[in-house]
């Protein structure tokens, strides 16, 4: 076994840009295992219980520019 990655919810408190009380759906993936739709088999599973399970009413996700993956994940999440 070993860590490929992350993906979770996270309080972004620590962030000025954003409203208190915002949580952010956020990953990090070795590149040797992208591609494979782990990212976004992961946050589906993460946005089903931050909206069903904690309630939330949102949560928000954003990416460099040049971070056309990420950006893909997110277009796909919706």
């Amino acid at each position: 076994r070993q860590c490929i990655g992350f993906v979770g919810l996270l309080d972004t408190d620590h962030l000025p840009f954003l409203p208190a009380g915002t949580v952010e759906i956020g990953w990090r993936l070795a590149p040797e295992f992208w591609g494979h739709g782990y990212v976004t088999e992961a946050a589906e599973a993460w946005l089903a219980y931050g909206f069903e399970t904690l309630a939330l009413d949102e949560i928000v996700s954003f990416a460099v520019r040049d971070n056309s993956r990420s950006t893909a994940v997110m277009e796909r999440l919706g």
